[in-house]
């Protein structure tokens, strides 16, 4: 009795702080907890259930292989409650993922599509008259330099 309502309390700050800080750290202790694998599943559910509240940016969320520590109580886990929230999380994470906007690579910056357009338009404005004697340029560079 005592430790279920020490536990839950806890389990409410914990909530209270996730949803107050934007959940950095307590999403990084329950994943620790889950990485170390819960058996038990009312505790199982109550992690879940906390990272359920918290809200990742796509690059922390991949950062943090939550994931995959979700993944597996999805597919292993005996409590069939446990993985049904796993899969539930997981779905709602990767509608999350589709609606945001992907990152650029690490050191690279994706132009605007509006950009891209008139790159096109441009490259296909000026082509017309440079095709011939940039082609020809390049292929007379090709034969003195490739040696």
């Amino acid at each position: 009795g005592a430790a279920v309502a020490a536990a839950e309390a806890a389990e409410a700050a914990a909530a209270a702080e996730a949803k107050g800080t934007g959940g950095g750290g307590a999403s990084a202790e329950v994943q620790a907890e889950l990485d170390a694998w819960v058996a038990y599943g009312p505790r199982a559910l109550a992690l879940l259930r906390r990272l359920s509240e918290v809200r990742l940016d796509v690059p922390t969320f991949q950062q943090s292989g939550l994931g995959r520590s979700v993944r597996r109580y999805a597919s292993l886990h005996p409590d069939a409650a446990v993985a049904a929230l796993a899969k539930q999380l997981i779905e709602g994470w990767k509608r999350s993922m589709r609606a945001a906007p992907a990152p650029p690579a690490q050191g690279q910056r994706a132009p605007p599509p509006a950009s891209r357009e008139l790159r096109r338009k441009r490259a296909a404005s000026t082509a017309v008259d440079d095709d011939e004697t940039s082609s020809e340029e390049e292929s007379s560079g090709e034969e003195s330099g490739g040696g």
